[in-house]
C-alpha cells in the first residue's frame, strides 16, 4: 500500500490516508509506525518525505497524537530515533485538555522515554510551544 499511495512528489497522499478498515484518517507514515515496520517508515520519511509532525489521524483512537507519540507508546524506540532524525519534534504538544509532550502522553514506553530526554537534553527548545497540525 506504501508504494501505490506513497509515489515521490506526492506529499499530499503520503500525509493523508483514509483506512476504510477502521473509519480513520491515519497518514501512511502512522500506518508504518502500528505496524512497527521501521524499514516503510525511513522509506516514508527518506524518499516520500513524510511530514514527521503530522498528527496521526483523525477521530481514533490515536487522534492528536504525532508520529513520535505513537512510536513512544508502542515502545518502537529504533522508530523514535529515525523520526528524531529526520525532524520529529518531540516539543510539540496535543491540542486535548492536558496539553501534554511525548513524555507525559499516556503509555508512552519506558524504553524509549530516556532516547527522548537525551535527544531534548542535546536539542533544547529554540521556538514557541507549538501544537499538533492534523491532516488535512
Amino acid at each position: 500500500i506504501y508504494d501505490i499511495l506513497g509515489k515521490p512528489g506526492n506529499e499530499r497522499i503520503v500525509n493523508t490516508y483514509h483506512d476504510p478498515s477502521s473509519r480513520e484518517e491515519m497518514t501512511l507514515l502512522a500506518t508504518a509506525i502500528l505496524d512497527g515496520d521501521k524499514n516503510q517508515v525511513e522509506k516514508l520519511l527518506v524518499v516520500y518525505k513524510a511530514d514527521p509532525n503530522m498528527a496521526v489521524g483523525m477521530g481514533g483512537v490515536f487522534s492528536e497524537r504525532t508520529p513520535l507519540m505513537l512510536a513512544a507508546i508502542n515502545g518502537y524506540s529504533e522508530i523514535a530515533q529515525l523520526l528524531l532524525e529526520h525532524g520529529a519534534d518531540p516539543y510539540i504538544m496535543d491540542t486535548l485538555d492536558d496539553k501534554r509532550d511525548v513524555l507525559q502522553v499516556p503509555g508512552v514506553q519506558n524504553n524509549v522515554i530516556e532516547l527522548i530526554r537525551k535527544w531534548m537534553r542535546s536539542h533544547p527548545r529554540t521556538n514557541k510551544i507549538s501544537f499538533v497540525s492534523v491532516t488535512k
